[in-house]
């Protein structure tokens, strides 16, 4: 029985009622809930090779068919910060042992540390904090630039992932961290559109630079950012292979999402619907 916003308080009395389920269902959602992060097709007689229906699609366990093994992809990350005008972007490619840092500076003031020795302090640090197992790259080759505006920033950054997008021969997955949203970053940087897309959650800490010496602050929060950022990917895969949901779909605060997944699944086993992944009638 399919109801509309206005109605559910009423047919709760309905003896005929089973129960109420909610008609906005986000067809992401619904994706989520049926096929999980790991699927098989079975293609429909007649069917055309190149379209499938989510009812091809058949629901497999991360036991039968392993999700994102170790090996099977490589990463890349782009961590931002931004306060007003100034800004500083920060892109590592870790298989080329490669990083980009643009500074946003209308004032073109030269205060950015030395990078590499920015870098060694960091990996002391990381060595003294994280696994050694997840210890980011011993070393990394450092090109910087300091532009005027935003536009002239995010030419550099397009520039970088276009590049790899060109040069890549394993799939290569984009972790990224900034205080904009994917869809501002994106329509800035048209290049994410290449790469599947993983949200790091931002630290507010990274974007409130001192008044002085603001390029040295941010430079060092994100390179400590990035190096904790295997780990932060590795526990999030994992998480990921746990819940049966696309890594990309897990939101920041992945715990109460993942536990109305489960209960969405549940429910679909008893051919009911819960929708708690977007507007719904029943909360």
């Amino acid at each position: 029985m399919w109801l509309s916003r206005s109605t559910p308080s009423r047919t709760h009395a309905l003896r005929h009622a089973r129960g109420p389920t909610s008609w906005q269902v986000p067809v992401v959602w619904r994706a989520v809930v049926e096929m999980g992060c790991v699927c098989t097709v079975s293609r429909r007689p007649g069917g055309r090779a190149d379209e499938y229906n989510i009812s091809d699609l058949n629901f497999k366990t991360t036991a039968e068919c392993d999700y994102l093994p170790d090996g099977s992809f490589q990463s890349a990350y782009l961590h931002h910060s931004q306060t007003g005008t100034r800004g500083i972007y920060l892109v590592v490619i870790p298989a080329q042992r490669a990083a980009t840092v643009v500074v946003v500076d209308p004032g073109r003031n030269a205060g950015l540390p030395p990078m590499a020795r920015a870098w060694s302090e960091v990996q002391t640090w990381a060595q003294e904090n994280l696994p050694a197992s997840q210890a980011p790259a011993s070393a990394l080759e450092f090109t910087t630039r300091v532009v005027a505006n935003v536009r002239a920033a995010t030419r550099v950054v397009q520039q970088t992932l276009v590049k790899l997008a060109s040069e890549k021969r394993t799939p290569t997955m984009l972790v990224v961290q900034s205080p904009l949203r994917t869809s501002v970053l994106s329509s800035q940087i048209t290049a994410l559109t290449e790469f599947p897309v993983v949200r790091m959650p931002e630290n507010a800490r990274d974007s409130t630079y001192p008044a002085l010496d603001w390029q040295r602050y941010g430079a060092r929060r994100l390179l400590r950012q990035h190096a904790a950022a295997a780990q932060w990917l590795a526990a999030t895969v994992a998480t990921a292979r746990y819940a049966h949901v696309p890594i990309g779909n897990l939101p920041s605060d992945a715990p109460p999402y993942i536990c109305d997944v489960f209960l969405a699944r549940a429910l679909r086993v008893r051919q009911s619907s819960w929708a708690g992944g977007g507007e719904s009638d029943v909360a």
